[in-house]
């Protein structure tokens, strides 16, 4: 939020915040470290790292749950600002699960792509014609930092 907050303020702009953006959901593991997930969860802890895609956190989510919340606010997003320039900003996980998405890759893929904070990903809309099966999605770049050189 802060992160939006400062993009926002720089370009006289109102934050829009909406939860199903949030990272996703750890329920007891959240705030664990590794030495406590293998101490306490281990072989739950080996299951999500082998399958994150069904594998979720007791009381969290799965990277399956985490798409059907994403899903629908993406498509909105898409859907309101059709030929617009829109910045989301999220968490690691939910950015990265949305990039497996729009690259056609497999969703528990995501911890092969690495975003670092603040990194810029750009992605564009192409929408030759009127008809829904010619639109597709560019991706010109993803974990840019080149705008933290020299700080």
């Amino acid at each position: 939020l802060h992160t939006a907050e400062a993009i926002a303020a720089r370009h006289n702009l109102t934050v829009q915040a909406d939860k199903a953006l949030r990272e996703v959901n750890y329920g007891q593991w959240e705030g664990l470290g590794d030495a406590e997930l293998l101490r306490d969860w281990a072989q739950h802890w080996q299951r999500r790292v082998a399958d994150p895609l069904n594998v979720a956190p007791p009381d969290g989510e799965s990277y399956a749950d985490l798409w059907r919340r994403l899903q629908p606010v993406w498509e909105v997003i898409g859907e309101r600002h059709r030929g617009q320039s829109v910045a989301i900003v999220g968490h690691n996980g939910s950015l990265r699960i949305l990039l497996c998405h729009l690259l056609g890759a497999p969703l528990g893929n995501a911890r092969h792509i690495r975003l670092m904070n603040t990194s810029i990903s750009c992605v564009e809309y192409e929408d030759s014609t009127m008809e829904a099966s010619s639109a597709r999605y560019v991706i010109s770049s993803i974990n840019d930092t080149c705008h933290l050189a020299g700080i």
